[in-house]
């Protein structure tokens, strides 16, 4: 009987709306992420002899950066009318419109304009799934719980990545379109049974519903204290009109977490990530790897990242923000330095079969290191750190940096390597891992276990104790 108690008092303990939420989100951005994993079977389709679709390489270089610009519109659109509006989960389920009017394309495609068509359409969803996401998780998950269902949620992408691939691969555009809708039809009934996010119920003055919403989000706590705590919350921090709003984001308080999210998602990207896994076939390739097909340690590079997103999904909660950010930052910086190694060695008396291994281990792990930790806390920093009058604001800004810092590595990478080659090009990521350790050692704060309103309050109290020192 005590047994059987034990166990029923562990079911009621499950915080059931978050993980449905959760799951509803990571399913979302599983969607968002696919069309990463469908560009390179997609273009190599596409750019073959036989095509029916086939299409220059001018055109496919429009598309691929057509994406890119359809998001970022997306993500304008998400922070300064869908999310202020709708609230983040409507929000959500609104991508789907886009999602599935792509897979739709997808489907009826017959020649490259429906393709074109297929990927912006594809990226205004992506857009808007970026923006809102965040801000969802952290506003209904639990102070104690925020980092693990963000990262929960945060490996959508690698696995809509491998989904992707692998079905454009072995099916043709009409299973692929297909098979991509039950997902999409799937994450929005899932987010459609659960409530909106209280903190928005509470700005658009539904009060009724937003003690609903706490109640069915986080049934321990009492619904009344909750309610008054996110109500004092958001009157702290009210502001109505487009100026309001960049007064606050110019204050020393929000410009100072603004940089820190800035300097987090320039580490990510300059660090190799996007130019690591568009060419990462091709790194292996030239690294001399052929004990193994290139291929094949690409996917299974992203297949042990998922399993290692869902073993250390509740990582960030148990080591901290911060110190999950050095130890990854770290993690990389060594696996770039083993890559860097590798090529110095590749024609010289040291060049041996053996360290054929150093890539492919570099790989596997460099993969973990980001997903489960770079990426990760960038995202759930994303959704803590901005008051959320400007939270949209603030996330948009720092997609379109990314966006930014993400063009200039892709750009820059090529003409890197052919200039300087893969090794001076890998050792300039280590450095910026490196710097990453230490800009994570003086300056990132640590949030874990904190609610929304104490993160706020740390950072008031802080910078009064820097007014009163400058006064002394």
């Amino acid at each position: 009987m005590k047994i059987k108690l034990c166990n029923l008092r562990s079911v009621q303990d499950i915080l059931w709306y978050q993980w449905i939420g959760s799951i509803g989100v990571m399913l979302a951005l599983t969607i968002s992420g696919i069309m990463a994993g469908m560009f390179s079977p997609l273009i190599a389709q596409l750019t073959a002899d036989n095509s029916p679709l086939r299409m220059t390489s001018s055109e496919i270089s429009w598309m691929t950066s057509s994406w890119g610009v359809a998001a970022a519109v997306g993500a304008i659109l998400g922070s300064f009318v869908a999310v202020p509006y709708f609230g983040s989960k409507m929000t959500l389920v609104v991508t789907s419109i886009p999602f599935g009017v792509s897979w739709i394309l997808l489907i009826l495609a017959d020649s490259p304009a429906w393709i074109h068509s297929m990927v912006i359409v594809h990226g205004l969803g992506l857009g808007l799934a970026i923006m809102s996401f965040p801000i969802y998780v952290g506003e209904v998950a639990t102070s104690a719980s925020r980092g693990t269902f963000v990262n929960f949620a945060g490996n959508g992408p690698i696995i809509g990545s491998l989904m992707g691939n692998l079905l454009t691969t072995n099916l043709s555009t009409t299973l692929c379109g297909l098979s991509f809708l039950a997902p999409t039809i799937l994450y929005v009934i899932l987010l459609l049974s659960v409530p909106e996010s209280p903190y928005h119920l509470i700005s658009t003055k539904q009060f009724d519903k937003a003690k609903e919403s706490i109640m069915k989000y986080n049934p321990k706590v009492s619904v009344n204290e909750e309610f008054l705590s996110i109500k004092e919350f958001i009157a702290s921090s009210n502001t109505i009109t487009f100026c309001d709003q960049l007064r606050e984001f110019k204050s020393q308080q929000q410009k100072k977490f603004e940089i820190i999210i800035i300097l987090l998602l320039l580490f990510v990207q300059f660090g190799g990530v996007q130019p690591i896994l568009f060419y990462n076939e091709n790194i292996l390739t030239k690294g001399g790897v052929n004990v193994m097909k290139p291929s094949l340690v690409v996917t299974l590079s992203t297949a042990i990242s998922i399993v290692a997103g869902w073993i250390f999904v509740d990582l960030v909660d148990r080591l901290g923000r911060r110190l999950l950010w050095i130890i990854a930052a770290a993690g990389s910086c060594l696996c770039m330095l083993a890559i860097g190694i590798r090529f110095s060695l590749l024609g010289t008396a040291y060049d041996m079969d053996a360290l054929q291994w150093l890539p492919i281990f570099s790989i596997l792990f460099w993969r973990i290191f980001v997903h489960s930790g770079l990426v990760a806390v960038a995202h759930i920093y994303q959704s803590e750190l901005l008051s959320p009058n400007i939270k949209t604001l603030g996330i948009c800004v720092g997609n379109i940096c990314s966006g930014i810092f993400a063009t200039i590595a892709n750009t820059g990478y090529q003409p890197l390597i052919d200039n300087l080659g893969y090794d001076s090009v890998f050792y300039t990521f280590a450095a910026f891992m490196a710097l990453a350790v230490i800009f994570g050692c003086t300056s990132l704060p640590e949030t874990k276990g904190k609610s929304l309103q104490e993160i706020q309050n740390m950072q008031i109290n802080q910078l009064g104790m820097v007014g009163v020192v400058d006064r002394s």
